[in-house]
């Protein structure tokens, strides 16, 4: 089975990330057409990620969900096991082999969500330990909001190599705007490079 799961769709979640944004719901609109595109169109199950109910773990909290994101009928919602309120005040985090093992069998997993640099990534590493196919789409979690302030919204359809290419050519403009000189550019680059070939679940630069 190919499979994208998208970690925690809740209001807190998008509202953060889309504070002070100028074009907040034309972003989470193109986020709805990726995954419905890139994924539920080419055959991929999806999967929600959501905490649990509080004394009810086991049961996702719907209550938490940002109607904006479209869930279909065909998609299902997993419960993380662990509920919001003790994730955000105890700092506890949910098994990621019990979230992997709500999903098997799996050949081709594609990770998306909150927040890429902390839970994402763990999953994904996770995965990979596994010996999972697995890979972050880095448009479907909170950097697409970062990106998009930047250089737009991407392409509803896109591949890991097109968006290196994006990535570069951003972190080339950044120097720009910055007055950084093409050193430091090659520096910030190589820097970029060697953090990426640790994780080969994101596209590699």
């Amino acid at each position: 089975m190919k499979a994208f799961l998208f970690l925690y769709p809740i209001s807190r979640y998008t509202e953060e990330e889309t504070f002070g944004h100028p074009s907040k719901l034309k972003v989470l609109e193109r986020l709805n057409a990726i995954i419905d595109i890139r994924y539920r169109q080419k055959g991929y199950r999806i999967f929600w990620l959501l905490f649990g109910v509080v004394r009810k773990p086991s049961t996702p909290n719907l209550s938490l969900l940002d109607a904006r994101l479209r869930i279909s009928k065909t998609d299902k919602v997993l419960s993380a096991g662990v509920s919001f309120e003790r994730h955000c005040r105890r700092l506890v985090y949910p098994s990621l082999k019990s979230i992997i093992a709500q999903i098997q069998p799996v050949d081709e997993l594609v990770i998306g969500g909150f927040h890429q640099t902390d839970c994402v990534d763990k999953l994904a590493r996770a995965a990979h330990r596994q010996s999972i196919s697995v890979r972050v789409d880095e448009d479907t979690t909170n950097q697409l909001f970062t990106t998009t302030m930047l250089d737009g919204l991407p392409p509803v359809e896109s591949t890991q190599e097109e968006y290196a290419s994006r990535l570069t050519a951003s972190l080339a403009r950044i120097a720009t705007r910055s007055d950084c000189d093409l050193l430091r550019l090659d520096n910030s680059l190589r820097r970029h490079r060697a953090m990426r070939k640790k994780r080969p679940w994101l596209a590699q630069i």
